[in-house]
């Protein structure tokens, strides 16, 4: 289900679907629909395979863990079948349809519905932001901040990462801490940001320590700070800083 625009004007009820349970929420705004041009669905279509294909490579096959500058940490994941609804567009095929059509190349125009819940604009901006949801991991982390208990008009989300280079934010939500929501970092309200001082990945699903490193602020200032670090970082990880 989509998020109707903060600038949307008469009360309605929407339904969001959370850990296998039907949420209503009521929303003080319009709810209109917008068409799409031929045009527009071209450029749609062009960018979501862009994103979807460095979503597939970057972020699909890792989780993610995030030391705080508190010493805390979180755990990150990006599913296949969300992309769709961070991309914001409606279509006619169901999320992983979506998403498969899109890193295989073979969404087509027809696929994306005419009417849409966004104007362009509004969806423009969605799509131009997916071909950069890759750097809330991997190009921007001295500058990207941790969001706890991000409120929004219909969903509060206890986690999310602030791209202020790129002006996003992408929202987290479940046990699992998986991408969600992806909007512009002007509609913020939230209770409380952090600095990010390290990021480290693993295969997904994986039951074992966290291998890859990411991101590091200073070694030093985490191996301080961050009570966890041997818990969950691999030794050989560990040694390799330890001779730096």
């Amino acid at each position: 289900m989509y998020e109707p625009g903060d600038q949307d004007k008469t009360c309605f009820f929407i339904s969001v679907k959370q850990a296998n349970r039907v949420c209503f929420f009521y929303y003080k705004g319009e709810f209109s629909m917008h068409e799409l041009n031929q045009s527009s669905k071209k450029r749609i279509r062009k960018d979501a395979i862009e994103g979807a294909r460095l979503y597939q490579k970057y972020l699909v096959p890792n989780t993610f863990l995030i030391v705080t500058e508190d010493g805390k940490s979180k755990e990150v994941c990006f599913n296949k079948k969300d992309f769709a609804h961070l991309v914001g567009v409606r279509s006619s095929l169901n999320d992983l349809d979506f998403y498969n059509h899109c890193t295989q190349g073979t969404l087509v125009e027809s696929n994306i519905n005419e009417q849409q819940y966004y104007d362009f604009g509004t969806i423009r901006k969605k799509i131009v932001r997916i071909k950069k949801i890759n750097k809330i991991m991997y190009a921007n982390a001295d500058t990207n901040l941790i969001l706890i208990n991000l409120h929004t008009n219909t969903v509060d989300f206890p986690l999310a990462i602030e791209s202020p280079k790129d002006k996003m934010v992408v929202a987290f939500t479940g046990n699992d801490n998986h991408a969600r929501s992806l909007r512009n970092n002007n509609q913020t309200n939230f209770d409380e940001k952090k600095k990010i001082i390290a990021i480290f990945s693993k295969k997904r699903d994986s039951k074992e320590k966290y291998t890859q490193l990411v991101y590091l602020k200073d070694y030093q200032t985490l191996k301080a700070i961050y009570e966890d670090f041997n818990e969950n970082v691999s030794v050989d990880l560990l040694n390799n800083y330890e001779k730096i």
